[in-house]
């Protein structure tokens, strides 16, 4: 296989206590990594665990932070960044709420790079039946016009049962 350590991806802002490098994927030249526990500066939201995930392109054989992303409705607690996929021009990121968040479910957002380099938020993933418990969003994969999220934690079919929910756009 032949692997080599070619360098480091580090953000250009990171932290302590962000856990950058949480959940991570690749797709060609561009890679995703998580940072769940990532929080805003004083002068942005006070958003305490609301995550992000950081895109990352190989120019030149190097690789560099081509973008910084959050979720648009981002919440203390929200862990945005707790499992990442990507397929081409095409990022699926989970955020899976921890006890301090106040929402009830996890959430699944889907970016799209609009132009090269700016990246966008296109939407949610929610699945039709009621939504899950706060294990949603854990695990996300995505192959072309094709998403599969997990939800380890629901208990449709007996307690911690889990489920898996597949999207196809």
């Amino acid at each position: 296989f032949g692997i080599v350590d070619q360098e480091s991806l580090i953000p250009n802002d990171a932290g302590i206590s962000d856990d950058f490098g949480y959940a991570v994927a690749i797709s060609g030249d561009t890679a995703v990594v998580g940072a769940p526990y990532e929080d805003p500066t004083m002068e942005e939201d006070r958003l305490s665990n609301a995550g992000a995930a950081y895109v990352f392109v190989q120019e030149g054989g190097k690789w560099v932070q081509q973008a910084k992303l959050r979720a648009s409705d981002g919440e203390p607690g929200g862990r945005f960044g707790s499992s990442v996929a990507v397929d081409g021009n095409t990022l699926v990121i989970g955020a899976v709420p921890g006890e301090e968040s106040p929402a009830l479910s996890g959430r699944v957002y889907v970016f799209g790079e609009t132009t090269p380099g700016a990246w966008a938020e296109e939407g949610q993933l929610i699945p039709d039946a009621a939504v899950p418990t706060r294990g949603y969003g854990t695990a996300v994969a995505i192959d072309s016009d094709t998403v599969v999220v997990t939800a380890p934690t629901d208990s449709d079919n007996g307690l911690d049962s889990g489920a898996a929910y597949v999207f196809v756009a």
